[in-house]
């Protein structure tokens, strides 16, 4: 784990802020049950720069054994993605 931490501070990376569940993984047994953090979303002052108010939101294990999370990069879309229809022929 300190070698993990060590190659995160050598790139410069930072966990974003995030909302939601703390827990993103849980064995879902009755007995004994176990949840951690493991997934995260990692970040650089560059992204923070772009991004200031950018942040993963986790939402609830539910019917779920792994979280993924959602992002919210807090800022206005510039421009719509135009989406093509095609046929085939």
């Amino acid at each position: 784990m300190e070698e993990f931490n060590d190659c995160l501070q050598s790139l410069e990376l930072d966990d974003l802020r995030f909302s939601g569940f703390l827990h993103t993984w849980c064995n879902k047994r009755s007995n004994g049950c176990i949840s951690k953090k493991l997934d995260r979303v990692l970040v650089n002052i560059d992204w923070l720069v772009k991004f200031e108010n950018s942040e993963a939101i986790f939402l609830p294990l539910a019917f779920r054994i792994i979280v993924h999370p959602w992002l919210n990069l807090g800022c206005k879309v510039l421009r719509k993605i135009a989406i093509s229809k095609f046929s085939i022929f």
